[in-house]
């Protein structure tokens, strides 16, 4: 019987609604996430990519930014991110950076450092990632094996699992391991997967997006029918994400899309804030 209650009781657990308060003080973080996507190609680039990594790892997670227009800004921070060149290159250069202290024995300078971005490459879907992740997939050197004796340091998987793990995360069409790699087991169809990159002998997508990509960036062609069998009409634009890789004339879109964002998000506290005054 209590099991049952339960059962009834646990949809009412999870329909929780941020308070008024609790709705303006998470959309103005929201706002200034917008903000900084906008000003981004405006600060150097290193601090920007750390800026919008730190961003995107926050934005991807509702239970901290519970808002409707969560989801909008997390697409604004990612593509601001990835329309900086060498975007995951930074990453993969930073996660190379730490290893030399962990070989220093001084691994706890940068204990969360590659987990951190890690998780940052696999928001970032794009033929560069996948490239970056790939050169991961044969390192399975034991972080805990190169600290000094007595560290205090817990366990950090090898690069080999990270970087599988963050190519699951990319939700590329048809991976080679449906479900997240658990082990290092899993990681081997993955090295397989990405040999076949490198040879040239095939191509991928991410999800939501029809463009097939190599590791050098868009091919032509696609693989889904309902694109290779439509007659493109003289008219017709491209969405930006299908255009031949421009990223400085990208970057004029950026204040008009944001600033469309900002005023949704307006508008959608000030119908909140209605109830609460009458």
């Amino acid at each position: 019987m209590r099991s049952l209650a339960f059962l009834l009781l646990l949809p009412l657990c999870h329909a929780y609604e941020p308070t008024l308060e609790e709705l303006k003080t998470t959309n103005q973080a929201l706002a200034k996430w917008l903000t900084i996507a906008q000003e981004s190609s405006r600060r150097p680039a290193e601090e920007a990519i750390l800026e919008l990594g730190r961003g995107i790892r926050k934005l991807v997670r509702e239970d901290i930014y519970p808002s409707p227009m969560r989801e909008e800004t997390y697409k604004a921070v990612q593509q601001a991110l990835m329309s900086i060149p060498d975007h995951a290159e930074y990453f993969g250069r930073k996660i190379r950076s730490d290893e030399a202290l962990f070989a220093s024995g001084r691994g706890h300078e940068v204990q969360g450092g590659a987990l951190w971005d890690f998780e940052t490459l696999g928001q970032l879907p794009s033929p560069e990632t996948v490239k970056v992740l790939g050169s991961f997939l044969d390192d399975e050197k034991n972080r805990i094996d190169t600290l000094a004796p007595g560290a205090d340091v817990a366990p950090i998987p090898a690069n080999s699992l990270l970087s599988a793990r963050a190519l699951h995360s990319l939700k590329i069409v048809s991976p080679p391991l449906q479900n997240r790699p658990a082990g290092y087991e899993d990681v081997e169809p993955w090295r397989l997967w990405f040999a076949q990159l490198q040879a040239g002998t095939r191509t991928f997508r991410f999800k939501g997006d029809p463009q097939e990509y190599s590791l050098t960036g868009p091919v032509s062609g696609t693989r889904d029918p309902r694109i290779e069998n439509r007659a493109p009409r003289s008219n017709e634009v491209r969405p930006p994400s299908l255009e031949p890789e421009n990223k400085s004339a990208n970057l004029p879109i950026w204040p008009l899309s944001i600033a469309g964002i900002l005023l949704v998000l307006a508008s959608w506290f000030a119908m909140k804030q209605k109830p609460a005054a009458s």
